[in-house]
C-alpha cells in the first residue's frame, strides 16, 4: 500500500480494506519482478443510482414520493454511514431548498417534474449520481355530485345523482368508500342508505374524488346548528332538525378531556341549552332523531362554552428575562390554552400582527402586554413587561502583515478595540488556550476568529482570517539511485501547504508530473521546482540509471490474477 509492503499480503488476491494507493509486485523463482498498475481506494460513497420507493418514476398529481440512494463506505470491513456526509439534492441542475438528506419527500406537481440528481460531498470530494427522470401527469378535472328532489327516503326509495360530463375519462360510483359493482356511468341512482361519492379516472390512470352527499333511509335529513366549532357564553342553544313533525329527540355529550359520554338526562326536544363547559374543557354534542321510519344521528359539534370573561391574570417569561442581548430571543406566556380562546400580544400598547398564540417570542425592545378573551369577552394582561435589548459588540479582526508565512514567519492578529471588551481566540473552531488579549502572535496555519464580549455580556464573532504557512523546496530518492529495468525510483519532495509542483528530467518538463512524487522510471537527471506563496525555488537534483534484468523466463498453466475491492468517491 502507497510504498509499503503490506505484513502477510502475499497471495493471489488481496481485500483492500482502507484507504490508499495499491499495487502488486509479482517474482518468479530467479528474483526478477514486474510491478502491476497502481489502484486508489478512497473510502465514499459508490456510484448506485438513486432510486424511488417503488418501481415506477412516472406518477399522477398528489403522490407522496421517495428519492433514495444507495452507497456504502467500507470502514475496518464494515458496511457504515459516516455523520459527515453532506448531501444536496437538486432539480434540473438547481439546488432543491432544504433537500440536504439522503432522502428526499415530495408531493408531485407539475412544477417539480424533472430530472433529479444529488450531490454527495465527503472528505474526498463531491459526487454527483446519476440522472433520475420524474414523469408527474396531470390529473382529471375535480367533478361535483349532486341530486334531484330529496337525498333521503323511508325505508325504500331511490336518490338520483347526476355530474358534469368529461371528456377521455371513465367513471366509478362509491358509497362508503367502496366502489359499486357495475356502476360506472355519469349517473347514478342510490336506493340504500349510505355516504355517496364518485371517481373519475382519466387516460394516464390519474384520479379525482368528487364531494360526498349523505343518503338517509329513515325518511329526513339530521342537521344540527351550530355545525361548525363554536366558542361562545353559557348558554348556547344548540338545534336539531327536522324539528316538527312527530319525532322524538335525545342529546348526547362527549367530553374532550375526560373522555366521558352519555345521554344528558331531559334534553329530549329539538333544541338544548347547553351550559358551560368544565374548565380547560371542550364538548361535542349530537342528537339522536327518532321518526317513524327509524333514527337518525345528527353530526357532532365541538363547543367551548364560558360563564364569564377572562379575569385578567400575569405574563410571564418561558426563555430569556430583561435585559437580553440583540440576537437572543425572550419568550414569553399568557394564561392556559384551550380551544375558543384567543389571544393578542401588544407592543407599547399596539397590536403585533399575528401574535395571537399563548406564546410570544421576540429580541426588540419595548412593553409587552397581552389581551386574552373566550366566548364571553376578555381582558387585558394585569401586569406587563419591559423588554430591554443591549447591542452586541463590534468584532472585527485584520492581519498586521501577510497571512502567507513562509519558513516559521508569524503573523499578528488585531481585534477591534472598545471600553470595556473581553477577547477570545479561536484557531480551526477551538478556543485557544489563554489567547484573550486584543492582538493574538501566530506562526500556525489555520482559520482564525476572535469572540468578543461587551460589559453588558453581550457576545459576537468576528469575521475570520485564513492564515497558510508555507517551506522553500527540497527533494530526495526513496532507495537506491539505480533501478532493475521495468521498475523504477520513487522520487519525494517535501510537503506543504499551498504548494504545486513540476518535475523535470534532464531539464525537460514531464508532462502530468505535478505531484509531491514522481516514478523515475529511466535514466535521467531529475529535479523538481515548487511554487508557493513562500516564493518559486529548484530542488536538488538526482541521478538515476537503470541496470538490466537478467534474464529469465517464466511459464505457469494458471495466469496470476489479483482482486482489488475498489469503493470510490
Amino acid at each position: 500500500m502507497g510504498t509499503n509492503a503490506i505484513s502477510g499480503a502475499t497471495s493471489v488476491s488481496y481485500n483492500a480494506l482502507a484507504t490508499g494507493g495499491y499495487k502488486v509486485r509479482i517474482t518468479d523463482a530467479s528474483g526478477c519482478y514486474n510491478t502491476f498498475t497502481d489502484y486508489n481506494i478512497i473510502s465514499g460513497p459508490q456510484s448506485y443510482p438513486i432510486r424511488t420507493s417503488v418501481a415506477s418514476t412516472v406518477f399522477c398529481e398528489g403522490r407522496l414520493v421517495y428519492l433514495n440512494h444507495d452507497f456504502v463506505s467500507f470502514v475496518n470491513g464494515t458496511n457504515n454511514v459516516p455523520s459527515s456526509y453532506q448531501y444536496q439534492w437538486k432539480l434540473n441542475g438547481v439546488n432543491i431548498t432544504g433537500a440536504t438528506d439522503w432522502t428526499h419527500i415530495f408531493t408531485t406537481t407539475q412544477a417539480n417534474a424533472g430530472t433529479y440528481t444529488l450531490d454527495i460531498t465527503t472528505d474526498c470530494v463531491t459526487s454527483t449520481s446519476n440522472p433520475l427522470v420524474i414523469t408527474v401527469n396531470p390529473n382529471p378535472i375535480s367533478t361535483t355530485i349532486s341530486y334531484t328532489g330529496n337525498n333521503y327516503f323511508c325505508t325504500t326509495g331511490s336518490v338520483p345523482f347526476t355530474s358534469t360530463s368529461q371528456t377521455g375519462v371513465t367513471y366509478q360510483w362509491r358509497n362508503g368508500g367502496t366502489s359499486i359493482s357495475g356502476a360506472t356511468n355519469l349517473n347514478f341512482t342510490a336506493t340504500v342508505a349510505g355516504n355517496y361519492n364518485m371517481m373519475v379516472t382519466n387516460g394516464s390512470g390519474c384520479t379525482s374524488a368528487s364531494n360526498y352527499v349523505g343518503v338517509y333511509s329513515k325518511g329526513f335529513l339530521p342537521t344540527i346548528t351550530p355545525n361548525t366549532f363554536t366558542s361562545a357564553c353559557a348558554p348556547l342553544t344548540l338545534s336539531a332538525s327536522p324539528a316538527s313533525g312527530g319525532y322524538t329527540y335525545q342529546w348526547q355529550y362527549y367530553n374532550n378531556i375526560t373522555g366521558s359520554t352519555g345521554n344528558i338526562v331531559g334534553a329530549t326536544s329539538a333544541t338544548y341549552s347547553a351550559p358551560a363547559t368544565p374548565t380547560l374543557a371542550t364538548y361535542d354534542y349530537k342528537c339522536y332523531i327518532t321518526g317513524s321510519c327509524g333514527t337518525e344521528i345528527t353530526p357532532s359539534v365541538e363547543v367551548y362554552i364560558s360563564s364569564a370573561p377572562i379575569t385578567a391574570g400575569n405574563i410571564s417569561y418561558i426563555s430569556g428575562g430583561s435585559p437580553t442581548c440583540s440576537n437572543v430571543n425572550v419568550g414569553y406566556q399568557y394564561g392556559s390554552y384551550v380551544k375558543g380562546r384567543t389571544w393578542q400580544w401588544k407592543l407599547n400598547g399596539v397590536d403585533i400582527p399575528g401574535a395571537t398564540s399563548r406564546t410570544y417570542y421576540t429580541s426588540t425592545a419595548g412593553t409587552y402586554s397581552c389581551y386574552l378573551a373566550n366566548g364571553c369577552g376578555g381582558s387585558l394582561s394585569a401586569n406587563s413587561l419591559t423588554l430591554t435589548v443591549n447591542p452586541l459588540p463590534t468584532a472585527a479582526i485584520t492581519a498586521s502583515g501577510s497571512i502567507n508565512l513562509c519558513n516559521g514567519a508569524s503573523v499578528t492578529l488585531n481585534a477591534n478595540s472598545g471600553t470595556g471588551l473581553v477577547y477570545a481566540w479561536y484557531r480551526n473552531g477551538s478556543l485557544i488556550t489563554g489567547a484573550s488579549a486584543i492582538s493574538y502572535n501566530t506562526n500556525l496555519g489555520g482559520s482564525y476568529r476572535c469572540l468578543v464580549t461587551n460589559t453588558n455580556g453581550c457576545t459576537a464573532n468576528s469575521n475570520y482570517i485564513n492564515v497558510f504557512t508555507g517551506t522553500g523546496a527540497t527533494a530526495s530518492i526513496n532507495g537506491s539511485a539505480t533501478f532493475c529495468a521495468g521498475s523504477g525510483n520513487i522520487l519525494t519532495a517535501n510537503t506543504g501547504s499551498g504548494i504545486t509542483y513540476q518535475w523535470y528530467r534532464n531539464t525537460i518538463l514531464q508532462n502530468g508530473a505535478t505531484s509531491n512524487t514522481f516514478n523515475a522510471n529511466s535514466n535521467g537527471t531529475y529535479y523538481v521546482i515548487e511554487n508557493s506563496s513562500c516564493g518559486t525555488s529548484q530542488s536538488n537534483s538526482i541521478v538515476v540509471t537503470q541496470i538490466n534484468n537478467p534474464n529469465a523466463t517464466i511459464s505457469y498453466t494458471t495466469p496470476f490474477r489479483f482482486v482489488l475491492r475498489v469503493v470510490w468517491c
